[in-house]
């Protein structure tokens, strides 16, 4: 596929994906086909391409490979970002391909206890500058979107706090809730019930950078 005006697939059209079957780009990609097909959007079908290897590694070098061809598609999330970042000599990275649309954006939210001190985004990054490294944010991996979002405001305002990797979700916001950590950075659903319980409060919505497109992209 491509983004020239008029262009219609003349045959098989491929959608590469970094995650095995059941994986979320891969249930993504296989619900888009499922749209596709049944509005019979394209006369040609879509077929999804699982390149599981490397963490998006595989799948970016396939995509790579595929230069110039039109009818090559790949989903696109932030661990395409993230693997290449974390590698010493990464044979690919974002640069080498081309965005065509932002389909899905899925929000994260600033998560605090109840009774923290600070009300807004603003006060915690104040309180991190007053405590260089004493604050703690928990979420999943380094290289996971929560992680990079805390990151990335870090760099943006000269602060730092202390990243605590916990696996899942669940003993992420428990530790929030019982002053291990100070701040989460998760998806609205993960927050919901303490949210509700009046266990924490959410200091901020972040629906730009800091979220997880899945996106296509071809090769340039």
């Amino acid at each position: 596929m491509s983004t020239r005006k008029g262009f219609t697939p003349t045959r098989q059209v491929e959608l590469v994906v970094h995650s095995a079957l059941g994986g979320g780009s891969d249930v993504f990609a296989r619900a888009l086909v499922e749209m596709i097909e049944g509005e019979k959007l394209l006369a040609q079908p879509v077929r999804v391409v699982n390149k599981t290897a490397g963490a998006s590694a595989e799948a970016m070098a396939y995509l790579a490979g595929k230069r110039g061809d039109d009818h090559t598609l790949a989903v696109f999330t932030n661990t395409w970002l993230t693997t290449p970042l974390t590698r010493k000599d990464p044979q690919h990275s974002l640069r080498d391909f081309t965005p065509v649309a932002r389909l899905v954006l899925e929000p994260t939210i600033a998560v605090v206890r109840a009774d923290a001190p600070y009300r807004t985004l603003k006060e915690f990054i104040e309180e991190a500058k007053r405590k260089p490294g004493a604050l703690k944010q928990a979420g999943g991996s380094l290289t996971a979107i929560e992680s990079m979002t805390g990151l990335l405001l870090q760099s943006a305002t000269g602060t730092k706090w202390t990243f605590v990797s916990t696996p899942a979700v669940a003993d992420r916001m428990a530790n929030l809730v019982a002053g291990k950590v100070d701040i989460v950075i998760p998806q609205p659903q993960d927050a919901n019930e303490q949210i509700a319980a009046g266990k924490a409060r959410a200091i901020a919505a972040i629906t730009g950078g800091g979220a997880s497109p899945r996106c296509p992209m071809s090769r340039r």
